[in-house]
């Protein structure tokens, strides 16, 4: 999941115009990897018998931001459709990962 600020600049004015994107935001990803402790119950010294019902895995959070390119369409004066080739960057323990994305939206205008 990813919490981001975002902002697009179209190029043109007019119903088909290049935009650019970017964005700021923090990214949580879990993945599912089994991490050690099951579900159960544990006597700890602080807080007393702690029980947990889920299974533990790998998960972090990391900055990370994005850079876009694409192509809008106002088909009318409520709705439009674009498209755009993304790339995102995270920064994590193992080292940087980059994603590459291609999206397709259809919106309302008001």
């Amino acid at each position: 999941s990813t919490f981001a600020l975002t902002g697009e600049y179209n190029i043109l004015k007019g119903r088909y115009t290049p935009y650019v994107n970017g964005s700021l935001g923090w990214m949580h990803i879990n993945t599912n990897i089994f991490a050690g402790l099951a579900p159960g119950c544990w006597w700890d010294p602080w807080w007393g018998y702690i029980c947990d019902t889920q299974w533990k895995t790998y998960d972090t959070s990391e900055f990370t931001y994005n850079l876009g390119i694409g192509v809008r369409w106002d088909i009318n004066g409520a709705l439009f459709m674009r498209g755009s080739y993304n790339r995102e960057w995270m920064s994590v323990d193992a080292g940087d990962l980059e994603f590459d994305t291609l999206s397709f939206d259809v919106g309302l205008m008001w």
